[in-house]
């Protein structure tokens, strides 16, 4: 059985939306943003935005992180496209990005900077920095991608095994953004009892 994922797709994503949690359980989230404006694929407007708020929206109480996650839909040649979301602490907005790329820390941290956008009410940058994406042709196998409102990132190889980023402290600079210092105390404090836990043995 061959690879699910698409050989030389033409976009490095093809939808970002933003969506809003819905007020009841028989209501559709609305989109309040997306790009391209044009979009016009009436199932994915209808169907995609009810994959970003995969809860009770009646029982949900608001949390102190933002949650990112990926949805995975088959398409009728069988192959996969990947929904990127990033959840707000408050649940009430979600921003997800549409790609036949698995390329889950890159979306990740292109949603974290489209994320900043638009707290700050910058849409034409937000708009900018998509349609800069949206137009660069998709890069090689560990090729990059050099944009003006981003650090560049190299493209990662669909057939190699995730691995660990080269920079580890890549890694605790996301995780001290999108935790509150309770959740990295109480994180590191577990972390100590387990160590000593191991040296007891």
């Amino acid at each position: 059985m061959g690879s699910r994922i698409k050989e030389n797709p033409e976009k490095t994503f093809y939808w970002f939306f933003q969506a809003s949690c819905p007020i009841a359980r028989d209501k559709d989230p609305a989109v309040l943003f997306q790009f391209p404006e044009d979009f016009n694929d009436e199932e994915s407007l209808k169907c995609l935005p009810r994959f970003c708020f995969p809860y009770d929206i009646e029982r949900v109480k608001d949390t102190v992180a933002v949650q990112h996650f990926t949805f995975v839909l088959t398409d009728l040649e069988g192959c996969q496209r990947f929904g990127f979301c990033r959840l707000t602490s408050s649940s009430q907005t979600c921003l997800c990005i549409l790609s036949y790329l698995p390329w889950f820390e890159v979306f990740y941290k292109l949603l974290n900077n489209l994320a900043d956008y638009s707290t700050k009410g910058q849409t034409k940058e937000m708009k900018e920095l998509l349609s800069a994406l949206y137009k660069h042709p998709v890069p090689l196998v560990n090729g990059s991608i050099t944009l003006q409102m981003v650090p560049y990132f190299i493209a990662p190889d669909p057939k190699a095994l995730p691995s660990i980023p080269e920079s580890v402290s890549s890694i605790l600079s996301i995780h001290f953004c999108l935790y509150p210092p309770p959740c990295i105390l109480g994180s590191y404090t577990l972390l100590v009892q387990k160590k000593k836990k191991k040296k007891k043995i």
